[in-house]
């Protein structure tokens, strides 16, 4: 029972307090029973229709309080969601604020680095105004050496002339030469193959007159090319390759050509037993 029920209960007791003591006083009057009994009836009735209508009133007044009560309750989730809303809008510019400071502070760093990069640049555009003074009078210099050259070339014309004819005489000589190499079975690189490629090894191995380095195959060393030992570029003797294997080969030293004992970490060259025309 609400607050509201509780003070109907003390009216309706009050007033019926009251009744007992109309009904004393009119038993103590003598007056006409009847008629005050009709009377008290009237009254009765007429305040048990009040309180029937105070009552009705009053369950009104709870309904519209207790809808009151939900609206304010659905007010208050409402302002709830919108101050939680809020808040993270808060939050969320406030980390917004903190990344632009950061940025802030990041661009004034770029903006003192540039500005130092400018007075270096200012610097350079100084160095390279000058360099390109002097880069006008050589320009100027080469203007002249063009045309000296332009020169040189109209007196070379007539010599490319010349060496045009020696090559059609050479291309002539060369496609004989190729039918000769052909009609004996052999090629233009016949006669180079023994000729070893430039190279530079070390020594892996020594076993009597047998010496091993770091080159094979794959480095284009082939059986019967010849290589050269030497330390602190001195001389110290010369091989005949004898076998080889993808990285590494084995060469026999040619006695009349070894100069000193070979030692493992010497170094290996094909270049000095090579046609000085080769080499070149």
């Amino acid at each position: 029972m609400n607050l509201l029920g509780k003070i109907l209960t003390l009216l309706i007791m009050v007033m019926s307090i009251l009744f007992l003591f109309v009904a004393f006083m009119v038993a103590a009057s003598h007056q006409n029973w009847k008629q005050r009994a009709e009377e008290n009836q009237r009254i009765a009735n007429q305040r048990l229709a009040n309180q029937k209508a105070l009552a009705a009133e009053i369950a009104k007044k709870e309904i519209v309080i207790q809808k009151e009560k939900v609206a304010r309750q659905l007010m208050l989730a409402q302002l709830e969601s919108q101050w939680q809303a809020e808040k993270r809008k808060y939050e969320s510019k406030e980390k917004e604020l903190l990344t632009a400071q950061a940025n802030l502070l990041v661009l004034s760093n770029t903006l003192q680095q540039a500005e130092e990069r400018i007075k270096e640049q200012d610097q350079q555009v100084v160095s390279l105004t000058t360099q390109i003074r002097g880069l006008v009078e050589n320009i100027a210099h080469e203007n002249q050496r063009v045309i000296e050259l332009q020169t040189q070339v109209f007196e070379n014309r007539g010599k490319v002339d010349a060496l045009e004819q020696q090559r059609a005489v050479l291309a002539n000589s060369l496609a004989k030469s190729t039918k000769v190499l052909n009609s004996l079975g052999k090629n233009e690189n016949s006669l180079t193959e023994h000729i070893a490629p430039v190279l530079t090894g070390i020594v892996t191995g020594v076993t009597g007159e047998l010496v091993e380095f770091s080159l094979g195959e794959d480095d284009g060393i082939k059986n019967g090319h010849t290589v050269d030992v030497y330390r602190d570029n001195r001389f110290r003797g010369s091989a005949t390759v004898i076998r080889t294997f993808n990285n590494r080969a084995v060469a026999r030293l040619i006695p009349e050509m070894t100069k000193s004992a070979i030692e493992i970490g010497d170094n290996v060259t094909t270049e000095w037993s090579r046609p000085v025309a080769m080499s070149k």
